[in-house]
Parts: structure tokens; sequence; C-alpha cells
């Protein structure tokens, strides 16, 4: 049988023609996350690539792809040196995606992680890998780590963040029963007493015009508190514009509003992807603060959600 054919990508201008190859592998790896999809990487080099050389490493069999490294070269500081480091595709920037990985065919991690490695290895141009938010329940990380042993790369391993989680029941009142009396009550009351209604941005609707207003939230109620908030960022603000839309079309986008006498006065921001709510951005009117939109609106989100 013909060995695998690997190739490394480090030109930008051949990362567009492997959109349709890319995400049907992701969709058959235990990797399947939106931050991996590869409308989600091609936004990110689209806005950020200029500062960056991508290094992705493609291994394919019989002209099918089975494994791929979303990596990129950057220069960073470490200990007063400047080092080259290659990191996921994602990483260092305000966009802050979680659950990065290499994409490999699931059952398969152990032996083709080494081929992409090996073939990292062969590569010129970098002096150190960190492959931040890689999950601690990826079928990756232990084969890699093993094989970066055997390399001699003396792999190092640190909690950086957790990332909480709810596995949703079937009914909002199964999940009710699973908080204290004193939560529930407080909860119903604080709907009771803003009285606002959920409001989804649908498919139709201006994404850029919904996207803003989230946008204003978001900065009104950051700013308020002291801090600057990221839609400040004009690189921040352009990936999301160009990838919500992106998200839209393929109906992953999820944006919904908290409205009371007309207007919106708490916003939430995240992508529905095979099965699961990635919650990404909130913002709420300061001026509605003390009757706690934000807590009434991510309620009403996770009701919603059951509900679907």
């Amino acid at each position: 049988m013909k060995g695998p054919e690997v190739t490394v990508i480090r030109d930008p201008a051949r990362l567009p023609t492997l959109n349709g190859e890319w995400d049907d592998l992701l969709s058959r790896s235990a990797s399947d996350t939106v931050f991996l999809t590869w409308d989600w990487l091609q936004t990110w080099f689209e806005v950020y690539g200029a500062e960056v050389e991508p290094c992705v490493v493609l291994v394919r069999e019989n002209n099918r792809l089975v494994a791929a490294a979303p990596l990129k070269i950057e220069e960073r500081r470490l200990y007063g040196l400047r080092v080259r480091q290659l990191e996921f595709i994602g990483t260092g920037r305000a966009v802050c995606p979680d659950f990065l990985d290499l994409v490999i065919e699931a059952g398969r991690e152990a032996e083709l992680a080494r081929v992409l490695l090996g073939a990292l290895r062969s590569e010129p141009g970098w002096d150190r890998i960190a492959l931040s938010d890689l999950p601690a329940s990826s079928p990756v990380r232990e084969p890699l780590e093993a094989a970066m042993t055997a390399a001699r790369l003396r792999p190092f391993r640190q909690v950086d963040r957790t990332c909480p989680y709810l596995t949703l029941p079937g009914t909002w009142v199964e999940l009710e029963q699973q908080l204290t009396h004193n939560f529930r009550r407080n909860h119903r009351k604080k709907r009771r007493r803003l009285g606002a209604t959920l409001v989804h941005w649908d498919a139709g609707q201006s994404v850029q015009d919904a996207l803003a207003t989230l946008a204003t939230l978001h900065q009104g109620r950051m700013e308020t508190s002291g801090r600057g908030g990221n839609f400040r960022k004009p690189d921040y603000l352009a990936f999301h514009q160009r990838f919500a839309e992106r998200a839209a079309k393929r109906g992953w986008l999820y944006l919904a509003f908290l409205h009371k006498d007309g207007r919106a006065i708490a916003g939430r921001y995240g992508f529905v992807y095979r099965g699961t709510y990635y919650a990404y951005q909130s913002g709420f009117d300061p001026m509605a603060g003390d009757d706690s939109p934000g807590e009434v609106l991510l309620g009403m989100v996770i009701e919603d959600l059951i509900g679907r």
C-alpha cells in the first residue's frame, strides 16, 4: 500500500483551496468544533494573516485528507529572546477561540500524530512549539506528547483556564429541578420584574445590524465597569463582521436579545454547531443593570435551546 502523502502549506494564497476537504475531515474527527471549521480559520487568516506565516500540515491517503495540523508561525519574546513559535491558528489575538486541536480521523490519533510531528520537525523556520487551548479530553494529546518525548522535544503541560459547560436536559423543568430552591425563586422573580421578551436574529434580517447592537451593549457594559471591551478593536470587529455572515449562511449563528419597551437591553452572541451551543460574547445596557438583564437573558437562552 502506498504510504501517506504529506504536504505543508506555507503560502497563504493556497489556504482557500482547502475548504471542502477540511470540513469533511473535521466531521470525521474527535475535534469537531466551530473553532476548527474552515470558515473560522479562513476568517482568522483574512483578518490577522499578514502578521504571521501559515504552517498547515496535511496528510492524505489515496487523495483523501486524513490528518491536518492548523498551525502558524509567529514571532514571540521568551526570556528576552525572539523566538519563532509554532501555534494553533487562532491563538494570540482577542478572538480567543477554545478547543483547538490537531484534526485527525477518529481512531487514528496515535498513528497520525506521529506523522504530523515528523513533518513539522522537517520544516525549517521555527524554534518552539506551543499548542494552547488543547482540551484535556482530546484523544490527540497523549499520543502527541508521547511522539514529542520520543523526538526529545520535552513536552510541558500547563492548565491555563477552564471552559465551563452544561449538558442540557430534555426540558426546562428538569433543569430547574437541578437548581436550588432560592435560585429558582429569585430567577423567576427577576424575569417577572423585568418583563422583557426574548427576540432572535432570524435569517433574512441584517447580520451586521444585529452584531452592531450586540457590540454596543457589550461596549456599554465593559466601559461602565472600567474595562475596554473587545469590540473597540477594529480587527476584532472586522473578524466577527465576516465570521457572523459566514455562520449565518451555514445556519450556525445564534444572536438573541432581551427587548423591553421596544429596544434591546441585553444580547448574547454565539454559535449552534452540531448540537452544541458555543456561548461567545454578551452585553447589556448598564442603565438596566439593577434588573439583572444578563442573568435573565442567559436563562431564557438556555430555555430556548432546550426547546429546539
